[in-house]
């Protein structure tokens, strides 16, 4: 109903629905604007013009807040940690280039197992902020 009023107005058949509401508005925040010595009929109409236009200032501030809300819940989805963030530069770095330090089992692993030793030791080195993996990636 409210949001109807404040889009397209009142007309004045419907006014007697939006007078109540108004009114108690206007007398619990303004109370000298309304006083039983003054003619309700004659204070309606501005009453709930005054009104009408509260809500719609607070039409507009919740707008804005739903839709910071909104784009602070968009971002939050998009954060990774940062061993996820550090897993997805690696992942992006040629397996060959990844600095890995040799050991005594580099003889006996399979391709596979090197490429996973050297993107668990890039990633250490890199989170802990010693070797940065390939080109492309930024200092953390």
């Amino acid at each position: 109903m409210w949001q109807q009023a404040t889009k397209e107005g009142i007309t004045e058949d419907k006014m007697v629905y939006f007078h109540a509401p108004s009114l108690f508005f206007i007398a619990t925040h303004s109370p000298n604007k309304v006083n039983q010595e003054q003619n309700l009929r004659i204070i309606r109409v501005g009453v709930i013009n005054e009104y009408t236009q509260y809500r719609r200032m607070v039409e507009k501030m919740h707008q804005d807040i739903t839709r910071k809300y909104n784009d602070y819940q968009a971002s939050v989805s998009r954060w990774l940690s940062k061993g996820k963030l550090a897993d997805k530069i690696i992942s992006q770095c040629p397996i060959e280039k990844l600095p890995v330090l040799p050991d005594l089992a580099d003889g006996i692993r399979t391709k596979e197992q090197r490429h996973a030793k050297a993107a668990l030791s890039a990633k250490q080195n890199y989170l802990n902020g010693m070797i940065i993996p390939c080109d492309n990636a930024r200092k953390v």
